[in-house]
């Protein structure tokens, strides 16, 4: 239903990868980070900011490029102590 309503906006990021390839021809990859729910279902997330970083912050960090380094994500410097307190700033070995 999300689709339908967004024109497929899931898509969009291979839009910005090859900005000439046609609408129709978009691609989608199931092999690349996901948000938990559909558009419709984030925008309440996203209104309520505590709920959304505890939702999204293990997601980020579990990334295969992040695996729980926090050196590899912008971190507001004002919050980074609360981050690290939070997550640790351990680095995988």
């Amino acid at each position: 239903m999300t689709n339908l309503a967004l024109f497929h906006l899931q898509r969009h990021s291979d839009h910005h990868a090859y900005p000439s390839r046609r609408y129709q021809s978009l691609r989608h990859f199931p092999d690349l980070p996901q948000l938990p729910s559909g558009y419709f279902g984030m925008f309440p997330l996203a209104y309520i900011p505590p709920l959304w970083f505890r939702v999204m912050d293990p997601r980020l960090l579990a990334l295969p490029h992040v695996q729980g380094d926090l050196n590899k994500v912008n971190i507001d410097p004002v919050r980074r102590q609360e981050i690290v307190a939070r997550y640790g700033e351990a680095v995988p070995s």
